[in-house]
């Protein structure tokens, strides 16, 4: 039997696993610096005010709570060279579609423990929908790309594609994370970047390619009992007349 998931911002259980979150995104050990800091507080608050060893006391609470919170915004697990599928995928990409030999797969990644895992932070609640996209190229001639609409169809309204910056953004602004160093944060958007399906690459003849593609959808409409893949301008440059590939995630 699959999971259920609460997607209740408000659940107790999400606030937890929030605050978790932002005390454990660091390469320091939090515990230790809380710890120490705890055991500091309690000469800082009998020192006499204005004192010299008051402010050097204040200093060595401040220093280590401020480096444990100044790593990784994310600490982003590297990409395999094969991706397993998500536990929610059954072993494989559920909707399907095919047009002049260029082949199209994908699947609405939604298992909250498997995107926690991979990239330690729960997009769904962050209103970033990733989408596990697969081409395959049938065709004696390479597949252009780079002109290619990605769309995405819920009850009601049509959400476009975000890169994987934008995507990352949104979780930064999500866990409320203002305080980390550049290195960190550079490493770890390269890594989440490494997802991200390269579309602006031709195909070449006969490879498969897949990797994930963003769109930034509120997360009470991902429980949507329909949502729509569309595709579109797929290989334009060598058939201008392909339609629109409609591919039903759930």
């Amino acid at each position: 039997m699959g999971n259920t998931y609460d997607y209740n911002l408000t659940h107790p259980i999400q606030k937890e696993r929030k605050l978790a979150h932002r005390l454990q995104s660091s390469q320091v050990d939090t515990t230790f610096a809380y710890v120490i800091a705890s055991f500091l507080m309690k000469p800082l608050l009998t020192a006499p005010p204005n004192s010299t060893s008051r402010v050097a006391l204040l200093l060595l609470v401040l220093l280590p709570v401020c480096f444990a919170a100044c790593g990784k915004p994310f600490n982003v697990q590297p990409k395999p060279t094969i991706i397993a599928a998500p536990p929610d995928a059954s072993a494989t990409l559920k909707a399907t579609a095919e047009a002049n030999g260029l082949q199209v797969q994908a699947h609405a990644i939604t298992d909250e423990d498997y995107l926690y895992d991979t990239f330690d932070a729960n997009l769904i609640l962050a209103g970033v929908l990733p989408v596990r996209l697969q081409f395959g190229n049938t065709r004696s001639a390479t597949v252009d790309l780079s002109q290619a609409k990605l769309e995405l169809v819920a009850p009601n309204k049509t959400y476009k594609v975000i890169d994987s910056h934008k995507a990352y953004k949104k979780l930064m602004s999500y866990y409320g994370i203002r305080i980390y160093n550049k290195h960190g944060f550079k490493t770890s958007r390269q890594d989440f970047d490494t997802y991200a399906l390269d579309l602006k690459k031709a195909l070449a003849p006969h490879e498969t390619r897949e990797g994930l593609i963003y769109f930034a959808v509120p997360d009470a409409l991902i429980k949507s009992s329909r949502l729509t893949l569309l595709a579109r301008k797929l290989g334009a440059t060598q058939a201008p007349g392909d339609s629109t590939l409609e591919l039903l995630l759930k």
